[in-house]
């Protein structure tokens, strides 16, 4: 059997996919961030609170990555992240946004809902210049360009590096890898 190709896509050159447990994410080149899967909890950013099956990428609106204080030209989309049920972006001049499920505080918000259905700044790192990030089950990661590591979500076993197991619903400073550029290599 052969690889087919998403038609839909096909005249975009697409950089970067990003999977979670049922949906994709994908960058294109000129910023483009696409979804498709099961939008359950808003988890493909495009407004919608149903948990529709889109079987063929859709576009999320560019505007959506512009709401941040200092948005302007460099406010382009250059990386994408998928966790279990909730998505990410990164614009290039450091600005993180999320979107999808939130009840475990993976999204990094201060607010107390369920599901975020379009990509939300997210203020709490509105000092930091974000460089990359990461996010599992319900958890996210954020690494600025220093190095230091963010986490956020909820921990049973561990892993979000704080130390402690509980609901983190703010990225909090992992202390233990502040600075460090040689461990990031995972993300």
């Amino acid at each position: 059997m052969e690889p087919i190709p998403v038609q839909i896509l096909a005249s975009f050159r697409v950089l970067q996919v990003a999977c979670g447990m049922a949906h994709t994410i994908f960058l294109s080149e000129d910023s483009r961030v696409f979804s498709c899967g099961k939008n359950g909890g808003g988890r493909l950013g495009n407004g919608e609170s149903s948990h529709t099956l889109y079987n063929t990428p859709i576009q999320i609106n560019p505007r959506n990555f512009m709401s941040h204080p200092t948005a302007g030209k460099e406010s382009r989309v250059g990386f994408v992240f998928a966790g279990h049920a909730h998505s990410g972006a990164l614009c290039k001049d450091g600005a993180a946004y999320v979107w999808g499920h939130a009840l475990r505080g993976q999204l990094g918000l201060d607010r107390d809902a369920a599901s975020v259905h379009l990509p939300t700044f997210v203020d709490t790192l509105s000092r930091e210049v974000i460089v990359s990030a990461a996010a599992g089950y319900s958890t996210s990661f954020f690494v600025n360009d220093v190095g230091d590591v963010f986490s956020c979500g909820t921990c049973k076993w561990g892993s979000h590096g704080l130390g402690r197991n509980a609901i983190v619903k703010l990225p909090q400073l992992v202390a233990e890898l502040c600075g460090k550029n040689d461990t990031l290599t995972a993300l």
